[in-house]
């Protein structure tokens, strides 16, 4: 027996489809499902043959078809529970981090959840208006909660916040320049450069200043018969420290108001909420960057606003009415779900007291390190119960999502050491991350930290029993 002749006696997939043995699988599953199987099964064990140097364990594959599946059904039977799981699936986030973008960042509360769900089984008046009975404004559930939050005089809202920056350079800038500080030309997540987006938004890119300082006379200089906008670009997901300066948006809107330009300010985080800023001192609020006067505003929904992914623009009725005709603005457009969770998580910031409880990050992020404490030593009274060990830690949370770069705040986090259940720090996070429900958590030093913050009361019990479940293997 010799791998070359192991590979020549790999059944084929029409083989095994014909086969008495496939009969009942096919009758269970269809034949769609088993076949798509077979031939992962079939690529899989094509692989590890490849790299086998022991080749008694596939002696099988010279017996025929009834002894490849009988040898395979683990295979095939873990392919099968893969293939019928829905791949989009809560996680419990124990890493720490406030807006994990990986994982989805910004949690919706009950509230919003609820709506969500009411509006999406049933018909809505998305664009409906019930007083006149005649068609009416995608927005209107949403646009007068953020005038009135934010004292803006109209907004909008498009599917993310890199959506909002192209509609608008499209609209005001095409054909001419934007000027921008060269210390603001951002890379957002999954490699997107302002540079590319202001590029396919039709206009083109007048960098000004340097990488560290950029002065207001750099600006002044820049401006030509072809400058068209001002752009400032809040750097929310890196941090500038040292030798650096650059110019406010409060000597640019005088620039642009004396040179007849548009201002507009890319804000990237919103912040709404009127106590964020004793937490989070280097973000500037809505509220904050609209009083400069600037003429166009927008930041994301799913950010430090805390709830679904969305791009808002605020601006002057004028403005916004021009980017609601633009041709992108359709293609860019929110959903009734987006537009429902958008609403409530609006409705929650009506009342200050509300915000806390029903804005899940919020939640998060102002637990005190007593109420954290509590319940971590709780949940290691729990471990203990079930012959585990756990050790609480002082830690630093991230906000993450690229929001609030280079501010951490502190935490607490229950530490777990594999080597005391002989498995290795890596294997553990692995098998959490294969759990029905599966649980994310950091690795330091070779142990695993889990922090409670993110966790609600309730996911605890799926933590429990999912450390139960991969520590009792």
């Amino acid at each position: 027996m010799d791998k070359n002749s192991l590979f020549r006696n790999l059944p084929s997939l029409d083989s095994l489809l014909r086969s008495e043995e496939c009969s009942f699988l096919i009758q269970r599953y269809g034949l769609r499902a088993v076949t798509e199987a077979l031939r992962e099964a079939i690529s899989e064990l094509r692989k590890e043959l490849e790299a086998a140097t022991d080749l008694a364990p596939y002696a099988y594959l010279e017996e025929g078809e009834e002894a490849w599946f009988e040898a395979n059904a683990e295979r095939l039977i873990r392919i099968f529970k893969v293939n019928e799981e829905p791949i989009l699936r809560p996680v419990i986030n124990a890493t720490g981090v406030l807006l994990h973008t990986n994982l989805g960042r910004a949690p919706l509360g009950e509230m919003a959840g609820e709506r969500v769900k009411k509006i999406i089984s049933s018909y809505s008046n998305l664009e409906y208006d019930l007083t006149r009975g005649r068609r009416g404004e995608r927005y209107q559930a949403v646009e007068p909660l953020l005038c009135r939050l934010t004292g803006a005089e109209a907004a909008m809202v498009v599917n993310n916040n890199a959506s909002a920056v192209l509609l608008i350079l499209n609209e005001f800038a095409r054909g001419g320049e934007a000027v921008v500080s060269r210390g603001e030309l951002v890379e957002i997540g999954g490699s997107f450069r302002v540079p590319e987006i202001m590029e396919l938004a039709g206009c083109r890119l007048h960098e000004v200043g340097t990488s560290n300082k950029t002065h207001l006379r750099d600006y002044e200089q820049a401006i030509n018969e072809n400058t068209k906008l001002l752009l400032k670009v809040h750097k929310s997901n890196f941090a500038l420290v040292g030798f650096q300066a650059e110019t406010s948006l409060e000597e640019l809107k005088n620039l642009a108001k004396a040179q007849g330009i548009p201002l507009y300010f890319d804000l990237g985080s919103g912040i709404l909420h009127p106590e964020a800023k004793s937490i989070l001192p280097a973000e500037p609020s809505v509220m904050e960057a609209l009083s400069t006067g600037v003429d166009l505003l927008s930041f994301s929904g799913d950010k430090l606003l805390g709830g679904p992914q969305a791009g808002i623009i605020l601006g002057s009725k004028e403005a916004i009415g021009r980017l609601k005709k633009n041709p992108y603005t359709r293609a860019f457009r929110v959903d009734k779900m987006c537009l429902a969770a958008l609403e409530m998580l609006l409705r929650a910031y009506l009342d200050p007291e509300k915000i806390n409880s029903e804005i899940p990050i919020y939640n998060y992020l102002c637990t005190s390190i007593e109420d954290l404490a509590a319940r971590s030593d709780n949940f290691i009274d729990r471990l203990a119960a079930c012959g585990l060990d756990g050790e609480l830690v002082e830690s630093r949370g991230e906000i993450g999502g690229g929001s609030a770069p280079g501010q951490d705040f502190p935490s607490l986090a229950i530490v777990i050491d594999p080597a005391n259940y002989g498995i290795s720090a890596q294997e553990v996070e692995r098998r959490l991350r294969a759990l029905e429900w599966p649980i994310l958590a950091c690795i330091r030093h070779d142990k695993l930290y889990f922090d409670l913050r993110c966790i609600r009361e309730c996911e605890e019990e799926v933590l429990l029993r999912g450390l139960l479940e991969v520590f009792g293997d």
